[in-house]
């Protein structure tokens, strides 16, 4: 076909330009990819080596405590007090920056069997009773009746339970209510975790299953978090091959919904 010189070389050195900028973008998005399972793998060795010395400290400040070192005066068990409560926060921190790097490197196996989903969660209710009772919250559970068996990892499902359960304490203002509903869903079922705190602003939504985010909302009671919880619940219920959302409303709540295969 005729053709003009000036405006075919054009065209050429356009794609020849859109080319190199999409091999040097392959390019950065390897050297990101690699830079990400580096991080991920230092994170892993550094938690995993900081866990051991902060748990002999941990023993250490719970035996002086105690008075297995002789006695304690007040001040002393005062200052022992702090060192164990910020100790367990960074065992906290630790474990799940280990519990993240494990996922995120594919080593975490599911040792999946049939459970009840509905006993576990009254174990919990129970469990949870004397931190809802000293914050005057009413921690319901409501599953509809003739439920299966959940298939699911026992271990793996108490993480996302104790997330989930323990946020929804830790927003909720005292007189609120948690909320705990069950019911099957086709092939699945359903749990939801719904509170009458404080809510989320639409805008901060979108960070709650992120790394490291953290919202402007603030716990009643001063608790404070890793940031990782969310995120490691996501990727935990993503193995299990179900789903999680979460829906809220400013001064009325927020509700996490998930789904779990069933038996």
């Amino acid at each position: 076909k005729p053709f003009q010189q000036a405006e075919l070389l054009a065209k050429v050195r356009a794609s020849l330009r859109v080319k190199r900028l999409q091999d040097e973008l392959a390019e950065r998005n390897e050297r990101l990819v690699a830079l990400d399972a580096l991080k991920d793998e230092f994170l892993g060795m550094a938690a995993h080596d900081l866990r051991n010395p902060l748990g002999v400290v941990r023993l250490w400040a719970e035996s002086m405590a105690d008075g297995l070192l002789g006695p304690v005066a007040p001040k002393q068990a005062n200052a022992l007090a702090v060192i164990q409560k910020h100790a367990d926060s960074m065992l906290h921190l630790i474990n799940d920056l280990l519990d993240i790097s494990k996922i995120e490197s594919g080593k975490v196996e599911l040792k999946r069997a049939p459970e009840s989903l509905e006993a576990l969660l009254a174990s919990y209710v129970e469990a949870n009773a004397v931190l809802a009772d000293r914050k005057g919250i009413g921690l319901v559970l409501e599953a509809a009746p003739g439920l299966p068996q959940a298939l699911v990892d026992r271990e793996r499902l108490s993480e996302i339970l104790n997330n989930l359960i323990s946020n929804a304490l830790k927003f909720t203002h005292p007189g609120g209510k948690v909320t705990l509903s069950l019911r099957g869903e086709g092939r699945f079922l359903r749990l939801e975790v719904a509170d009458s705190g404080q809510g989320i602003a639409p805008e901060d939504l979108p960070k709650l299953f992120r790394k490291f985010s953290q919202t402007r909302t603030k716990s009643t009671a001063g608790e404070r978090g890793t940031g990782l919880g969310l995120a490691i619940v996501k990727k935990l219920v993503e193995l299990h091959g179900g789903e999680i959302s979460v829906s809220s409303v400013l001064g009325k709540g927020t509700t996490f919904s998930l789904t779990l295969p069933a038996a």
